[in-house]
């Protein structure tokens, strides 16, 4: 009789202990995917990581190449440009940079902007702080013989290049420093921006 009885009770630890067992099964189960995806998920980004770094260095490295030659030209450029005249913005400038500089020579001249007007065609666009009512690059109306004493990349972008310039004037003994950003334009180089060391209006 006591068999009887006892029976029911062990089959029934018996099934517990198995159904424990299988909840047991399932949280590892669960555990080892949640593992399993964050590992995934940690390995994705590295990837994508890596990737990214790699298409920064070749566009970098692109970059690098395709404004090699723009030291040399701003030398040339510049030295040829200014011996043979003041300089035409047209033969050295991209469109848009000469039309701004001319723009903020003329300044309340009667056939120029005002400043108001001045600063909401331009605001955004250029550096409306470092730029002068002087003449282009030198900020004199006379100079002697130009030449560029001194090219020094600062920075290249991935669509233009700056750098450091000293242009010497022969003649009259003095210099001037401007730092001037160069974009390429099809096969040749052109000026887009200048940004002009002494007073500004703006």
């Amino acid at each position: 009789m006591k068999k009887w009885v006892l029976a029911p009770a062990v089959i029934g630890l018996f099934l517990s202990c198995q159904e424990a067992k299988k909840i047991g099964e399932r949280k590892v189960t669960a555990k080892s995917a949640v593992v399993t995806n964050d590992s995934s998920k940690k390995e994705e980004n590295y990837i994508t990581d890596s990737l990214q770094k790699a298409e920064n260095f070749v566009n970098t490295k692109e970059t690098s190449i395709a404004y090699a030659g723009g030291e040399q030209w701003l030398k040339t450029s510049i030295d040829n440009e200014f011996n043979k005249g003041m300089g035409n913005l047209e033969n050295l400038c991209t469109k848009k940079y000469a039309e701004f500089k001319m723009d903020a020579m003329g300044i309340e001249f009667d056939y120029g902007l005002t400043e108001k007007e001045f600063k909401k065609k331009w605001q955004g666009k250029y550096n409306l702080d470092l730029v002068n009512q002087e003449s282009f690059l030198l900020g004199t109306q006379d100079h002697g013989k130009i030449k560029v004493s001194s090219v020094i990349p600062k920075n290249i972008e991935t669509n233009g290049a700056w750098y450091n310039v000293t242009l010497k004037d022969l003649d009259f003994n003095n210099s001037v420093n401007r730092e001037i950003r160069i974009v390429k334009n099809g096969k040749r180089y052109l000026i887009d921006e200048v940004l002009e060391d002494g007073y500004s209006n703006f």
